[in-house]
């Protein structure tokens, strides 16, 4: 007897049921190899390798020809670049924009009817290096020279914003704006313009460049006029030297220096600055010194002593100190000890007041404390009035 509710199909029926089944749409899965269908490789990178930087992806197919209708290479899954449709197949992969660890890559061949075939899965390491540090030197931590040559300027007067709204410009030949720093590289931040002219370009003493500044329009800010890397890790000086001379079109022979990127400074010591203004605790004095106010000064005030007995000191932990004063036809010479040391005598006459002014710099210490002395001689030239000498700020690097 037959089991109730048992009911066989008809042949045609069971080819009718067939055709009207759901199916998966072939052309929209990748294959595996089959026999007559494309064989599809990844040739490199190989699998387990370390990547870095820019690569390039490639895979081969098999067999060629005009079965092939391209090939699309896959990481972790998504498009990596377009379609390539020409043998040999390959993409450029920039590994940066991925994050340091594993991916996967595979490549996906369609043949002509649509048909897509993948590749074995292959799994690379990505190992990119952060980005070196950059730190910002603005021109008060460079050593101007001869500083009288050299003019401050702000944003408004250079009809362009400038880094700190400061920077200094001469058109004096052989004037030289020096920065000593730590680190692998350093871009002159400065500003073209129609009166600007020719730069010499100095890196621990040999010229490396001549950079024409002139612009027939001014840029709306400063700019990176002249940039180098790949240096050794450790102290490096790099001069901007005003020529005195300009191109045909340009109206006059300025330079504009309005800072300096140091590359990698901060990551291998500290290439950045801390401003200690002359009122601040740690700060000590011995003989007369009096305070005046302005606003072109650091921190709106500054001391200033004609003592032969002045001084005034820090004890700082750092790797450099800058001793930022004041320059005028009323300023005498001071002498500059470090560690108890004396390390520099400095005029500090100028035939026009100049503030906020680099007196001295000293880089390239052994990290730990130092004390650095600014001594009053009651001393001056004989271009000048008086024996009159400023304090304005450290700068502790």
């Amino acid at each position: 007897m037959r089991a109730r509710f048992s009911y066989a199909l008809p042949p045609l029926a069971i080819l009718c049921w067939s055709l009207l089944s759901p199916r998966p749409a072939l052309a929209q899965l990748p294959l595996p190899p089959l026999p007559g269908g494309l064989v599809v490789t990844m040739t490199s990178p190989a699998s387990g390798s370390t990547v870095a930087s820019t690569i390039t992806v490639s895979a081969s197919v098999s067999p060629a020809g005009l079965l092939v209708g391209g090939v699309q290479f896959k990481l972790d899954g998504a498009n990596l670049g377009s379609m390539d449709t020409t043998a040999p197949y390959s993409v450029s992969w920039n590994t940066t924009g991925a994050s340091n660890g594993s991916h996967t890559l595979r490549a996906v061949a369609r043949d002509a009817l649509g048909l897509q075939y993948a590749s074995s899965p292959v799994t690379v390491r990505v190992s990119n290096a952060a980005p070196p540090t950059t730190t910002r030197f603005e021109e008060s931590a460079a050593n101007l020279s001869p500083s009288g040559a050299w003019t401050s300027i702000d944003s408004a007067g250079a009809r362009a914003t400038l880094s700190g709204d400061s920077g200094v410009y001469t058109a004096v030949s052989g004037a030289r704006a020096s920065l000593a720093f730590n680190g692998t590289g350093v871009s002159w931040i400065g500003l073209p313009c129609e009166i600007c002219g020719f730069a010499g370009i100095y890196l621990d003493g040999a010229l490396v460049a001549t950079v024409d500044t002139f612009a027939a329009s001014r840029p709306a800010a400063s700019r990176s006029l002249f940039t180098t890397g790949g240096l050794a890790a450790g102290s490096h000086t790099i001069v901007v030297e005003a020529s005195g001379t300009q191109n045909a079109a340009s109206g006059g022979a300025n330079i504009v220096v309005d800072a300096f990127d140091v590359e990698g400074g901060a990551s291998s010591g500290g290439g950045g600055k801390t401003r200690i203004e002359e009122t601040d605790p740690s700060m000590t004095y011995a003989g007369a010194w009096l305070s005046q106010s302005r606003g072109d000064l650091s921190g709106g005030s500054v001391v200033e002593s004609s003592d032969a007995n002045g001084t005034a000191s820090l004890t700082f932990n750092g790797t450099g100190v800058s001793w930022i004063g004041f320059r005028g036809p009323w300023a005498g010479i001071a002498q500059v000890y470090l560690d108890g040391a004396l390390k520099a005598t400095v005029d500090t006459y100028g035939p026009i007041e100049q503030s906020q002014v680099v007196m001295y710099t000293a880089s390239g210490l052994a990290a730990g404390s130092h004390t650095v002395m600014i001594k009053v001689t009651g001393t001056w030239s004989s271009a000048s009035s008086s024996a009159w000498v400023v304090l304005d700020a450290f700068d502790v690097m």
